[in-house]
């Protein structure tokens, strides 16, 4: 590790521009973030900004979501403070199938739609169609179908 006089180009940018390249890397997902962290301690700090917890890719836990119940409380509670989108599918997730708490659920499930995550638009369609409110799932749905013919 470089010292404090002896700093790398990268590691010598100022904390604006490092958390911004901090948050691309951050859509690799958290383990591309702890390395980062154990670089340096300038790297480690541009780790804290906000747009890394906003930018974070939770793909492993949004395939379980059940597994955030009793771990990953920090990096949820920071995602989802950051608004972040596939953090809000996750907790959308278990309030409404474990918690079976609708409301707060469908909050977290629109946030994620509203932040044009696949699996947050989908589920929150489908969730409005089942719920009667068939203008609105069409509508999100619609959405999905649109970003897909875009690729």
């Amino acid at each position: 590790m470089p010292r404090e006089g002896n700093l790398s180009v990268l590691e010598s940018l100022p904390q604006d521009i490092l958390g911004d390249i901090i948050s691309r890397v951050a859509k690799g997902g958290r383990e591309d973030v702890l390395h980062c962290m154990l670089v340096s301690h300038e790297l480690a700090i541009a780790c804290k900004d906000e747009r890394v917890a906003k930018n974070l890719s939770l793909k492993p836990l949004a395939m379980n979501p059940l597994s955030t119940l009793n771990n990953y409380e920090a990096v949820m509670e920071r995602c989802l403070q950051n608004g972040n989108a596939e953090a809000h599918y996750i907790e959308g997730i278990k309030e409404y199938f474990y918690h079976n708490n609708t409301d707060i659920s469908l909050h977290h499930l629109e946030t994620s739609a509203e932040g044009l995550y696949e699996k947050g638009i989908y589920l929150y369609g489908i969730l409005m169609l089942c719920r009667g409110e068939i203008e609105k799932g069409k509508q999100y749905l619609d959405k999905l179908a649109t970003s897909v013919f875009r690729e």
